[in-house]
């Protein structure tokens, strides 16, 4: 047998050998393996959104400066919040990945912890999640979502932000119309 099957008969919780099911039933493994997948299929654009985040920021960073030309309060402000959007979007990307890979542990080392019995069985991994690991499940989504708003939010207030230093009528609607 593959070595993850021993829990399924051979090594009761005491420690001794025992007949009969100490692990987590089949259907639950099986969820747990297709939660693990759904997770990692966030983790990875939540990997993407943060590359993306660290290239605008170095791409763009005269975009993010503020400048005398920017004489109008409200740029330097949008300048300023621009850069926190995006300083808030690296971070929960980043704490995307580290919840989806801490999540993704805890499912595939279901049959080695006590609480495994404990899991209900449902129709669907992200049901199962949902109704099993619901902290989890509402902060790996929430983070991502949040850090690739962000970041959309982010870019769109630096074009807004430079629109009224940039120069000419033509550039100004220019980055009116990219930021909005």
């Amino acid at each position: 047998l593959p070595p993850y099957k021993h829990r399924r008969g051979f090594f009761a919780r005491g420690g001794g050998f025992a007949i009969g099911n100490t692990g987590p039933s089949e259907e639950i493994e099986a969820l747990a393996g297709e939660s693990f997948d759904w997770l990692a299929n966030l983790g990875a654009p939540a990997a993407l959104v943060a590359g993306a985040v660290i290239a605008t920021m170095i791409d763009q960073a005269d975009f993010l400066k503020t400048t005398k030309k920017d004489t109008k309060l409200w740029a330097r402000f949008t300048k300023r919040a621009a850069h926190i959007l995006l300083i808030s979007a690296f971070a929960l990307s980043v704490f995307s990945i580290f919840a989806t890979t801490v999540t993704g542990t805890m499912l595939k080392s279901l049959g080695d912890r006590d609480i495994a019995e404990e899991y209900e069985e449902t129709i669907s991994p992200m049901g199962f999640l949902h109704k099993n690991l619901p902290f989890e499940f509402l902060i790996s989504r929430f983070s991502f979502l949040q850090g690739l708003l962000h970041w959309i939010a982010g870019v769109a207030l630096m074009y807004i932000g430079n629109a009224p230093a940039a120069g000419g009528k033509a550039s100004t609607k220019m980055f009116y119309f990219i930021g909005t």
